[in-house]
């Protein structure tokens, strides 16, 4: 808005360079170079305002579709290091990263979703970023207001708005060196865990490990103090521990590496069984690696139960509906009258039609009736909740009942008063 576009003789807008890139009048969003290569931007957004699983594939598919990353027969596939966000293990990303045709080697570094890994909210970018991007918009206010423009920002204002604020901030190499180097990831190293409050987490997670781990400190001391104690080589005593280290490793080896493969499985199985995978669970049982086959399958299984568990509930739903439906058709030709309805059946029929917001049930007799006569103005429920599953067998059968029945009620006292 703030740049006057290059005219033809005609007066019309040319459609060439002269008009497009930085700082023209159709400036399209920064893009990025790396290793001789130009990235142009890709715009992308979600509901939740956050990243997902399906953002991270449509990354990565954007970074494949330019070679970004040269993938050779038998060379060297791509690594990526993510923090312990829940997108990172979405089913769509774990089986994109997992597909032969684009693996990508994907490893937790941090158990935690958090932003001090990550570069783009430090200071030296998201901080910069949103007070250059302020300032932008207070420029653009002052040229809406002195050219007698709406000053409400348009979809138009967001890519200029984010050239301005973007090239001072996460563009900048010589603040980016800076965090990048706090939060150790060149040099690499274990810098991040130096942090107070990450310092407390991983205390919490580790605390009873440690505990154990400091006993078993001192058993050790004990134990390799005894070399120093016992004759262990020459006379009686040498001669008696080489046969007791032989009839430990005749009797014993076998059992215990049967015990320590045991215990390897126990780790596994109780990985598997987990409730909700997630970034902990994983580093818990010192599971790093996305790309495991184990974590793969344990989605898939979680997929599966999830669904499985959801058509139960559809099920025992429209089972549930039938069984009302069944109910009110027999209590509408034994009884068409709702006078004649007791507590019991005029129950039935306001749980037949029962809406969400409804106030709770009456409590006597002459008010379930009343209500009973309110709600049958209502549409009768589908035995579905999908339009696919609906059975309607017996709804053609109980049209002319239903007008019928509305028409008796309307003429009701009760009924008109309510």
């Amino acid at each position: 808005m703030t740049v006057d576009p290059v005219l033809d003789e005609n007066g019309e807008i040319l459609m060439s360079d002269v008009n497009f890139g930085k700082d023209k009048y159709f400036p399209s969003g920064p893009t990025c170079h790396f290793r001789g290569k130009e990235i142009p931007y890709l715009p992308l957004s979600s509901p939740c305002g956050g990243i997902t699983g399906a953002l991270l594939v449509e990354i990565l598919s954007w970074l494949d579709s330019h070679d970004i990353y040269e993938r050779e027969e038998n060379g060297p596939e791509p690594f990526l290091i993510v923090d312990g966000h829940g997108s990172r293990l979405d089913p769509d990303f774990v089986e994109y990263i997992s597909n032969k045709k684009h693996v990508r080697h994907v490893n937790l570094g941090v158990p935690h979703a958090t932003s001090y890994w990550q570069v783009g909210d430090s200071a030296e970018q998201n901080g910069r970023f949103k007070s250059v991007l302020a300032q932008a918009k207070a420029d653009l206010v002052n040229f809406k207001i002195k050219h007698n423009i709406p000053l409400q920002l348009t979809n138009e204002d967001i890519i200029p708005l984010l050239n301005k604020a973007w090239y001072p901030s996460f563009a900048n190499l010589r603040t980016n060196r800076k965090a990048i180097a706090e939060r150790g990831w060149c040099p690499l190293n274990m810098n991040l865990l130096l942090h107070k409050e990450i310092a407390v987490q991983n205390n919490n997670l580790v605390s009873e490990e440690t505990n154990k781990t400091t006993i078993n400190q001192e058993h050790d001391e004990m134990v390799n103090n005894l070399p120093m104690q016992l004759n262990m080589e020459e006379g009686y005593s040498g001669i008696c521990f080489q046969r007791l280290m032989q009839y430990c490793l005749r009797n014993g080896g076998i059992e215990r590496n049967l015990n320590n493969l045991q215990s390897g499985e126990d780790i596994l199985t109780s990985f598997k069984k987990a409730k909700r995978l997630s970034s902990a669970v994983m580093v818990r049982r010192r599971i790093h690696e996305v790309n495991q086959p184990e974590v793969l399958e344990l989605i898939r299984s979680n997929i599966k139960k999830t669904v499985d568990d959801e058509n139960s509930k559809k099920k025992s739903y429209r089972n549930e509906i039938k069984k009302r439906i069944q109910q009110v058709n027999a209590l509408r030709l034994t009884k068409p009258d709702v006078n004649d309805w007791n507590m019991k059946e005029c129950g039935s029929y306001l749980q037949y039609k029962k809406q969400n917001g409804d106030v709770a049930m009456p409590k006597n007799i002459s008010e379930m009736r009343d209500r009973c006569r309110y709600v049958s103005g209502r549409s009768s429920p589908d035995c579905s909740v999908h339009g696919s599953d609906d059975e309607r067998s017996q709804s053609s059968n109980n049209n002319d009942f239903e007008e019928r029945e509305f028409d008796v009620l309307a003429n009701c006292s009760a009924f008109a008063e309510l």
